[in-house]
């Protein structure tokens, strides 16, 4: 029998039903990349350099995904401090901070990790890649630059760059969200998530780990995608960029084995 409920009577995001969904889930969102891929147009990514550039991405949300389920498993943690009526000795100002629910707040780190996180990522991303390049003076790490033939250490280098940008970006949103933590908490359980009440908890899980990550979690994989692939696929001609001309080699499989 599969238990969606633990003592508490809490949504569980650890169990048979929930990771099932959420494999479901992942194989829905690589599938919006593939149709993407079919929509570049006339500069195509080949096979190897849309798998370079797609894996990393995987990479990165594996590991946002098992820090989104782990923070919202201890932050559902019940305060000894805080008192049920609101009265706490942290000053939420009355705010009900009962609600020990990880469904509430792995569906609010979904929705922040894929609007605002997607443009904080943007400028941490370049600002890592500035640092790396200039201090460090790190090449091949220009993102969805591999060479020709592509290199594995270009593209582990360019990965690295990415996962930690990645966890930086979710650093900063964790602390975001802790100052208002009690006030988002309470909106999406009482507002956002709170009619789901009166249904069966699969109904929850479903909505909080599939239905609104498979809408949110693709938008933030195509706009993603559009960040780390080399700008060369994203022009509408075919004609090299002057910058390419100084070094034609760069640019691996524009068009064949399409």
């Amino acid at each position: 029998m599969i238990t969606l409920k633990d003592d508490d009577n809490k949504c569980e995001l650890i169990g048979t039903f929930s990771l099932l969904t959420q494999a479901s889930l992942g194989l829905l969102c690589l599938s919006s990349l593939i149709v993407k891929r079919y929509y570049e147009w006339p500069n195509r990514r080949t096979w190897k350099i849309w798998f370079f550039d797609v894996s990393k991405q995987l990479f990165g949300a594996f590991g946002v995904h098992i820090v989104n389920v782990m923070l919202s498993i201890l932050k559902t943690k019940k305060d000894p401090s805080t008192t049920i009526d609101g009265d706490s000795d942290d000053g939420s100002g009355g705010w009900e901070t009962d609600d020990d629910d990880p469904c509430n707040w792995y569906f609010l780190n979904i929705v922040f990790d894929c609007t605002v996180g997607v443009y904080i990522l943007y400028w941490v991303f370049k600002g890592c890649n500035h640092i790396c390049k200039n201090y460090f003076h790190m090449t091949k790490i220009k993102s969805g630059e591999y060479g020709d033939p592509p290199s594995l250490v270009a593209y582990f280098k360019q990965l690295s760059i990415y996962f930690t940008s990645l966890m930086i970006t979710k650093v900063i949103l964790f602390f975001a969200m802790n100052i208002f933590s009690l006030q988002l908490v309470w909106i999406t359980s009482h507002i956002l998530l709170g009619w789901l009440d009166d249904y069966p908890d699969e109904l929850e899980i479903f909505i909080v780990i599939f239905v609104v990550p498979i809408f949110m979690n693709c938008l933030q994989l195509i706009l993603v995608d559009n960040i780390i692939k080399n700008p060369y696929f994203t022009r509408t001609i075919i004609e090299p960029a002057p910058e390419d001309l100084e070094n034609p080699n760069k640019i691996y499989g524009s068009i064949e084995d399409s």
